[in-house]
């Protein structure tokens, strides 16, 4: 359900209309979401989940999102 989703996503479909024509559910939209509200209230930086929420939830193009990614500065990770 999750890869259908993101195959969809990726051919240029929406969120909306995707899930509005399923009756299944892809929880990982679903955790995305509740993901960056827990990284934000922690001020956790999370790249990566928070460019699949903007995909999803902000119309965000993908592409834009992985160039985004791919250019960010290296900084050291927590352990």
């Amino acid at each position: 359900r999750n890869m259908s989703l993101g195959v969809e996503l990726g051919k240029g479909s929406t969120m909306e209309k995707i899930l509005s024509s399923r009756h299944s559910v892809a929880e990982g939209a679903h955790t995305a979401k509740i993901v960056v509200q827990i990284a934000r209230q922690r001020s956790v930086n999370l790249p990566i989940c928070q460019g699949v929420y903007d995909i999803l939830y902000n119309n965000v193009d993908i592409d834009e999102v992985i160039i985004s990614l791919l250019n960010r500065n290296f900084v050291k990770e927590a352990a």
